[in-house]
């Protein structure tokens, strides 16, 4: 904010023509964003993300515009960032050190992967950090490459099991039809684009009694969310049918979030039990029985 400060109140020119020309870069990438939320009702949620690169962007040009003045500031936020970073590979090492052996979708390379970003980033940060002033502060993102990657494969292979249950439903009863989301209450939020995309093949929504009574007698699978939805789609069924006439297979997914009956975080109580069950939530999904 002091830098920004004083490049605004100084009469000299401060910054470089192309320096001017990334902060009104940094301004029309803002512009949608505030637009929208100056215009529009809704506020929250991840909505504002598109101005955070824009922020930061216009940040630093300010920043660096008074880079000698902050010479120990800049190297100190530099290795406080790395710090924080690190908690990430962090992360992945605890997992593996408390519950290996791991599940088939961990990918073996992960681990040693988190451990050399670990050193690698922290080495990098303290030994180039004083260095990088004089040369570019683009070297120091080498540092992060590493750890970009860890957390990539650890998003990946959280998604694989995340996946993993409806990918085999589809691939074992060789479904080629659309699956339906059972979605007969407002509150629920859409999800079909992700699940389109996992699936392999098309998911349409089941808005209404009648179309969930077509969707079953066509020979369609629907996913249900959840034991409470799955009582819900029992009472909607068409009066000729019940649960009994349906394969039920259960689809294991992610639980976000939720704690336990004492209060204690679901995810601590995982990596206290070892059983991947304390964080996953159960889906459904029913096909009729064909005779």
């Amino acid at each position: 904010m002091l830098a920004i400060y004083k490049t605004l109140t100084k009469r000299e020119d401060i910054l470089s023509s192309e320096e001017r020309r990334l902060i009104k870069l940094g301004l029309a990438i803002s512009a949608p964003t505030l637009l929208f939320f100056t215009l529009h009702p809704y506020r929250g949620d991840i909505y504002a993300l598109p101005i955070v690169s824009a922020t930061m962007l216009m940040a630093y040009i300010f920043f660096r515009a008074y880079l000698k003045e902050y010479t120990k500031i800049y190297i100190f936020l530099m290795r406080l960032s790395s710090y924080v970073l690190s908690l990430v590979p962090l992360l992945v090492i605890a997992l593996y050190l408390r519950l290996s052996p791991m599940p088939e979708w961990w990918s073996p390379v992960l681990f040693p992967l988190a451990l050399f970003s670990l050193v690698f980033m922290l080495w990098f940060v303290h030994s180039e950090s004083k260095k990088v002033l004089a040369e570019s502060p683009l070297m120091l993102s080498l540092a992060f490459i590493p750890l970009l990657l860890t957390l990539s494969l650890m998003l990946q292979s959280f998604g694989k099991a995340e996946v993993k249950g409806l990918q085999e439903y589809v691939k074992i009863n060789k479904i080629q039809k659309p699956l339906g989301d059972y979605n007969l209450y407002k509150s629920y939020w859409n999800q079909y684009g992700a699940l389109n995309f996992w699936a392999g093949v098309d998911v349409v929504g089941i808005f209404s009694k009648e179309e969930l009574a077509k969707f079953i007698q066509e020979g369609g699978s629907v996913i249900v969310e959840g034991d409470k939805r799955l009582k819900e789609f029992e009472q909607n069924l068409p009066q000729n049918l019940t649960m009994k006439d349906f394969d039920i297979y259960l689809w294991k997914r992610w639980l976000t979030h939720g704690k336990g009956p004492n209060g204690e975080s679901k995810f601590v109580q995982y990596f206290r039990s070892k059983n991947i069950a304390d964080i996953q939530k159960d889906y459904y999904i029913l096909k009729l029985k064909r005779d």
